[in-house]
């Protein structure tokens, strides 16, 4: 396991949805199974229910996961709860619902990490923050959204706990100029990379090198895993934690 941030080795390993390769994603089995596997940190997205519930979920429609033609956003939380979101995945998940985050937080281990990606839409910054803060330490919670407004926007609201810019290299161009101005101008804690070739590697490295926390998304092939564990980032988010804790504990 990777110790956290301040001690010798400061590479988290950040389960993608939980340990989504064997699991349903964001769902209490894939959350509990990343634990288990040695995980430092989970990685989960949020939507809000009608009547502004905070669930955890990738989508907002849930066809993919259910099967059914059913939009989180448009639905009253007790019209999704006992939905059935596992079995696509195993049978034997079959039992898995959609999460409430505060059922998330609160299961949380002590010394564990929780990455929250947060989408456009949401507008209820509050609501969210007292949800973390009755369930869990403002340490172990730490933003992510795409949107750089939305950034800047949680630091104005919630400035104790860390927010990380989301970014694609092709949005920017490759270009380490205007990613470092995106950082600043959010006030970014630093970025999240999208990660697919040895070309993203070099650029996190460059700007991990301009003092920026920098972690790589969703990475789980090994030669780039290896590649990442080089440029002393502070964290990969995979789907498959097993083999990323398996390199860790080879460097």
């Amino acid at each position: 396991m990777a110790p956290l941030p301040g001690t010798k080795k400061s590479i988290l390993s950040i389960s993608h949805r939980g340990a989504s390769k064997y699991a349903p994603e964001n769902t209490h089995a894939s959350y509990n199974l990343a634990w288990q596997l040695g995980s430092d940190a989970i990685e989960l997205d949020i939507r809000e229910t009608s009547d502004k519930k905070i669930v955890c979920s990738h989508d907002d429609d849930l066809f993919r996961v259910t099967g059914q033609k059913k939009i989180i956003s448009k639905l009253r939380y007790s019209e999704i709860k006992d939905l059935e979101v596992g079995s696509w995945k195993l049978k034997k998940y079959r039992d898995e619902k959609i999460p409430l985050l505060s059922e998330v937080l609160s299961n949380a281990p002590k010394n564990k990490k929780i990455f929250i990606e947060i989408k456009y839409h949401l507008q209820r910054v509050r609501e969210l923050i007292k949800i973390i803060e009755s369930n869990i330490e403002f340490k172990q919670c730490h933003f992510l959204c795409f949107s750089p407004d939305v950034i800047a926007k949680l630091n104005e609201k919630a400035p104790t706990i860390k927010a990380t810019l989301n970014l694609r290299p092709d949005s920017c161009n490759y270009d380490l100029k205007k990613i470092d101005e995106l950082i600043v101008k959010s006030k970014s804690h630093g970025v999240s990379l999208q990660i697919r070739s040895l070309r993203d590697v070099k650029l996190l490295e460059q700007i991990k090198k301009l003092g920026h926390f920098s972690i790589a998304w969703t990475v789980n092939h090994k030669v780039l895993i290896k590649n990442l564990m080089k440029t002393k980032i502070d964290g990969i988010i995979t789907d498959d934690p097993k083999k990323v804790i398996t390199v860790l504990k080879n460097i």
